[in-house]
């Protein structure tokens, strides 16, 4: 059986700024696997000045097709 740390994956949406970059860097910094979701195309500097380094992927919540383009990536 993997360990219970092995299987932390989170998607975070709203990430690219706010409380969602806050929540996706400190996922980070503990030890997760983040992905960070976003409309914006400028969060693409995620980990950049100091931050905890995590994975972003464009994500619209408003967007079914965004929304299972963005899991799939995640479970890929």
């Amino acid at each position: 059986m993997a360990s219970p740390k092995a299987a932390r994956v989170a998607l975070v949406t709203g990430s690219s700024s706010g409380i969602g970059r806050a929540v996706a860097d400190r996922l980070a910094a503990t030890g997760w696997t983040v992905w960070g979701g976003s409309r914006r195309e400028a969060m693409q500097a995620a980990g950049s000045a100091g931050r905890p380094a995590w994975t972003p992927v464009p994500l619209d919540v408003t967007s079914d097709a965004s929304v299972g383009a963005a899991i799939a990536r995640v479970l890929a």
